[in-house]
């Protein structure tokens, strides 16, 4: 009975046993002398490159005394890596766990690109769109904003261009017509000219038609060069003409706002291009804020607040209760030219627009391993490097339930085998106990049986002796006479014992 306890308060104590935990957290920032404990791991971002090319298209000025400048704009996104978490992959381990895990991140970066997280408690056995990196946006053209708001009352005193800059921007624009009207003059030169030696490859070509053809060839070289000098005249004009500023955005990987975008290190190149720009000063800051572009990077679909406090549909856990990512959602990026950023977002013509699938925008998800007694579970998962779940797989190799009842049962199989042998034990001590009693029986009937058998033997030599004696043996048969009563007696003890065994020994 003793056994039997010791083993019910084992299983006891098994199913008792501590539940363990994958925690993760945001990446704390601490004091010297101390890190954080795990491994620290990033939620992907989206981030642009936004890059403005402004050319001084003239020297005439606007209604506003500002001078015309072409804006050009390109936008290209990529996967960086953003807000960063720490897994604690210590807190899944205890006693009586065995724990696997593993992570794998993209390239060089801290992105993940796989996990697989495993505990297996060891109680029973002592007591289981890859978002593109780029965004290609074609160029628009735009012209410098108009004002929207009042006229000044002084009119502002109209920017002029420096010595022989007009010259410069005349020989940019002719250069500009130049390289976009000749391709197509080339390119049908070129083609008469491969149609010509076809023909004399073939021994068709007529003599107009070769004059024809060396005239062509003429001309192409003429075509070619003359595009060559338009493009070295374009590039030396740009390099007075032009200037080209690249932001990023979003610059943090905390909430995304619009934001205004201001080339204010376009100040010295444009100060070069003004006549007198110590004294117009204040038409310089007009002209470097009309250059300013907003961007601006909103959410596509709302989401409607849940708490899961107060509603049951809102079911959830703490983020740091598991292994946490964001799955990426819809949004729409926009560079426009509005000095108000907020506005951005509702310019109907903007410089830039693109849907596209933002990471940080995403719901936080939550991969939870819970490993309690006797369980064997764990799972795994793919990301893409835009924090797309590309596969995923959770296992619990173990029934809790199974095993506690399995260890029971086992427990009662050994209370089961000892009742058993105490069972058998009893029977082997009532089989020796009874087997002593029937030799005892035995033995004191053989006791007696031996006085009769001796007694029997004195009678008989008695009769013996007394048919070889006188026949006056009165003392004799006297003798004789009491021999036969212990018989008798004898016998008559012998028959009440064998009757009282009979009678002790009976079901």
């Amino acid at each position: 009975m003793l056994r039997a306890v010791s083993i019910l308060t084992i299983v006891a104590f098994g199913l008792s046993a501590c539940t363990t935990t994958l925690t993760s957290r945001t990446a704390p920032s601490l004091q010297d002398g101390f890190a954080p404990e795990g491994i620290e791991y990033r939620l992907p971002m989206l981030q642009y490159v936004v890059t403005g090319t402004y050319t001084l298209t003239s020297c005439t000025p606007n209604d506003e005394g500002l001078l015309p400048l072409h804006l050009d704009v390109t936008a290209t996104g990529s996967t960086i890596e953003g807000e960063a978490r720490v897994v604690s992959y210590s807190t899944l381990a205890a006693k009586f766990k065995t724990t696997s895990f593993n992570i794998e991140f993209w390239d060089d970066t801290r992105l993940v690109k796989s996990i697989n997280a495993s505990a297996t408690d060891k109680g029973p056995e002592i007591a289981a769109n890859v978002l593109k990196a780029g965004v290609a946006i074609a160029r628009m053209a735009v012209g410098a904003p108009g004002g929207g708001g009042k006229p000044d009352e002084v009119r502002p005193v109209p920017l002029a261009c420096a010595d022989g800059l007009d010259a410069v921007v005349q020989a940019s624009e002719l250069a500009r017509k130049g390289i976009a009207a000749l391709p197509d003059q080339i390119q049908a030169t070129k083609d008469r000219i491969a149609l010509y030696t076809t023909k004399a490859q073939l021994g068709i070509l007529t003599l107009s038609e070769k004059k024809a053809a060396a005239a062509d060839l003429a001309a192409s070289k003429a075509l070619d060069a003359k595009l060559a000098a338009f493009q070295k005249q374009a590039d030396a004009a740009a390099k007075r003409l032009t200037f080209a500023i690249e932001w990023r955005y979003p610059d943090a990987t905390g909430p995304v706002a619009p934001k205004m975008l201001l080339a204010t290190s376009g100040r010295a190149w444009f100060s070069k291009l003004v006549a007198n720009p110590d004294a117009n000063g204040a038409q310089i800051d007009k002209e470097i804020a009309s250059m300013a572009v907003a961007a601006a990077l909103t959410p596509a679909v709302a989401t409607t607040p849940c708490d899961p406090k107060s509603e049951v549909s809102c079911r959830a856990i703490s983020v740091d209760a598991g292994f946490a990512y964001r799955t990426p959602a819809p949004g729409i990026f926009k560079v426009c030219r509005n000095p108000a950023p907020l506005a951005c977002g509702a310019d109907p013509k903007p410089l830039v627009t693109e849907a596209v699938s933002v990471p940080q925008f995403g719901r936080m998800m939550v991969l939870p391993l819970r490993n309690g007694w006797g369980e064997d579970n764990n799972f795994s998962a793919t990301f893409s490097k835009t924090g797309n779940m590309l596969t995923f797989k959770y296992e619990a190799k173990s029934a809790p339930i199974e095993k506690a009842t399995g260890v029971i049962a086992d427990a009662a199989t050994q209370i089961g085998s000892i009742a058993k042998d105490l069972k058998a034990q009893n029977a082997a001590d009532a089989t020796a106990a009874a087997a002593k009693v029937t030799a005892d029986q035995t033995a004191s009937l053989a006791a007696i049986q031996s006085q009769i058998d001796i007694l029997n033997k004195q009678a008989e030599l008695a009769k013996l002796q007394a048919a070889a004696a006188d026949p006056a043996t009165t003392e004799h048969n006297s003798e004789v006479d009491q021999l036969n009563a212990q018989i008798a007696l004898l016998q008559l003890q012998k028959q009440r014992k064998e009757l009282l065994d009979a009678l002790a020994t009976k079901p």
